[in-house]
């Protein structure tokens, strides 16, 4: 019980955390999306696309090999940390490659659609992928000891920072003091991460200081973790291309101007994606018949939560997407009435695939994973055709749904989990009302020294 009393406190933490953070996040994009207008706003998706792109494939989903192991201590720190920061160096070297490789091919093109590239530019999206990986790294092994007051703190304060330099970028580029272009605007974004990673590295020092093991063991320390984060790695890429190839499907066959349209609505959607690593950590470190219990509750919980969330987006989007955004990007509503739809299954399959990550079952989301990748590459070239970009939402509500679906079968076949995982019961929501009361104690204790 115990174990189910911290995974409801840390959700609920972390989801009050995320409140702030993300209205704070809504708050930068819009800036983003008046300084650079539909179709800057479709390059800038779609370079930070490629730059997802790059620490998935190369990044060998470190990350959720970070929060297994540093829940469940079968691998030491100090280990993990010299093994995490060999595979850093190797991310680096594989992407400086790729992308000589991607810049100097036929399909250069797809880099950044009908942009002229530069040095400047290839630095700044190498720097990117580096500084995104090593924050990626923080917040994975903060999570994996459960130190989500930290990781919650950090979310807020890159908020915050993002609403302030871009408040200004926008004043200054409306006022005609400088004009922000594309190029600038991921500069911007660079400089947030990397204070983001100031202040990571000050948490770390204050609070462990782990020395580097280089006593390493191929059967002891390399095999179990790169058996766990090979499979899953697989699994990473082919959720990621669920995700965003349809940024490029729309890129190829319409213009930058559309794809920026869709990306606003599809970035709105998931920003209800909530951060379900919370729970992976519990999962990874709890294999008793608690799991199912707890599993169950957070699965019921989130489902509600995101259910309420999505009608209460669905209900304002028609009025503050044209009022914050501008008028340019009105035709976005639509793609988020549908998107909305697929993002509230996106949400339950995230929670599914961390109960198969933790586990070890990691065959299960790789399987999924391709059925929504290959469900993307055949409804999309059809789809967008036929109905622009209300097509390419409808082909990722169709990708959504197919791998939700998939996982749903999987989890009530092969599991004893309980049949209701979606609508709160009252035992539920008493117990949240318990949670909550137990929250403000936390906080009441916290603020008071003595």
């Amino acid at each position: 019980m115990k174990a189910s009393q911290n995974i409801t406190r840390s959700s609920l933490l972390t989801l009050l955390s995320q409140f702030p953070a993300h209205i704070l996040g809504i708050v930068a994009g819009i800036f983003i999306a008046r300084i650079l207008g539909p179709e800057g706003k479709g390059l800038h998706s779609i370079f930070y696309a490629d730059v997802t792109l790059f620490y998935t494939v190369f990044g060998f989903s470190i990350t959720n090999s970070i929060i297994f192991f540093t829940a469940n201590k079968r691998i030491s720190k100090e280990r993990i940390k010299t093994i995490v920061s060999m595979l850093l160096v190797l991310t680096m070297l594989l992407s400086v490659v790729a992308l000589i490789i991607w810049v100097n091919s036929d399909y250069v093109e797809l880099f950044l659609p009908d942009y002229e590239l530069s040095v400047s530019l290839l630095l700044l999206f190498l720097a990117t992928i580096f500084i995104a990986q090593v924050n990626s790294v923080f917040t994975a092994y903060f999570q994996g000891l459960r130190h989500f007051k930290i990781v919650n703190k950090i979310l807020i304060i890159n908020g915050a920072y993002g609403v302030f330099l871009f408040t200004v970028a926008y004043l200054l580029h409306f006022y005609g003091y400088y004009t922000f272009r594309l190029l600038d605007v991921i500069a911007v974004s660079f400089l947030i991460l990397v204070l983001n990673t100031v202040h990571w590295c000050i948490y770390y020092v204050k609070n462990e200081r782990v020395r580097f093991d280089y006593h390493l063991k191929w059967e002891r320390d390399f095999a179990p973790f790169f058996r766990f984060a090979g499979m899953n790695h697989v699994a990473s890429i082919l959720a990621f291309f669920n995700h965003r190839i349809i940024l490029w499907f729309i890129a190829y066959y319409l213009d930058n101007w559309q794809l920026g349209i869709f990306s606003l609505g599809i970035s709105l959607a998931q920003l209800l994606n909530p951060i379900s690593l919370v729970l992976e950590s519990f999962l990874s470190a709890d294999r008793s018949e608690n799991q199912l219990h707890i599993f169950s509750s957070f699965s019921r919980i989130q489902f509600t939560a995101i259910l309420l969330l999505c009608i209460v987006a669905a209900m304002l989007s028609p009025y503050l997407i044209p009022w914050l955004y501008g008028n340019d990007f009105r035709e976005s509503v639509s793609i988020l009435y549908i998107i909305l739809v697929g993002v509230l299954m996106s949400c339950q399959s995230t929670i599914f695939s961390s109960f198969f990550l933790a586990n070890d079952r990691l065959k299960y989301n790789v399987i999924a994973s391709l059925t929504g990748v290959v469900t993307t590459v055949v409804s999309a070239p059809i789809l967008i055709q036929k109905y622009q970009i209300i097509g390419a939402a409808y082909s990722q509500l169709l990708t959504y749904s197919t791998v939700f679906l998939y996982q749903y079968i999987l989890v009530r076949t092969r599991t004893k989990v309980d049949f209701n995982l979606f609508i709160l019961t009252r035992s539920d929501i008493q117990y949240i009302k318990q949670q909550l009361k137990l929250v403000k104690q936390s906080k009441r204790e916290d603020a008071d020294p003595n």
